[in-house]
């Protein structure tokens, strides 16, 4: 069965607590992102997404070059250790709604796991072959 690490995106972009909500908005523009794991000291402390920017600058007035990454972060990130299976993973994330889950070993974050790299497990040869095989054709009679 796989492991996370294996499927994650490693060495993830990080940001830390300190830094204004305007500098995570460049990141994941520049970048691509959808997702920033929060640091403190190098530790993981939280997680903010476009979507907590979004929500927290609908609700209140946002000051983007002054206000912290720390008003609008999730605490604690959800996070996981190298070795845990892809459907726990997976699984956690769909229970708890989010869209990632930050891979952590030794205290450090390693790598991110995000639903765009849920489907490249799931687009990626290995797991069609074995889809294939546990998947019996549907005959035409049975249509």
């Amino acid at each position: 069965m796989k492991t996370v690490s294996e499927m994650m995106t490693a060495h993830p972009r990080c940001i830390a607590a300190t830094d204004s909500i305007g500098e995570a908005h460049r990141l994941m523009k520049e970048e691509k992102l959808r997702h920033l794991p929060v640091l403190e000291g190098g530790l993981l402390v939280g997680l903010v997404s476009e979507r907590d920017l979004l929500r927290l600058e609908a609700t209140v007035d946002v000051d983007q070059k002054h206000d912290p990454v720390r008003a609008a972060m999730s605490a604690p990130a959800f996070s996981v250790l190298p070795d845990t299976p892809l459907p726990v993973v997976a699984s956690q994330m769909r229970a708890r709604g989010i869209g990632s889950a930050v891979v952590v070993s030794e205290g450090r974050v390693i790598g991110i796991f995000t639903t765009s790299d849920a489907l490249d497990a799931l687009a990626s040869p290995d797991m069609f072959r074995r889809r294939m095989i546990s998947v019996s054709p549907i005959s035409r009679s049975q249509v």
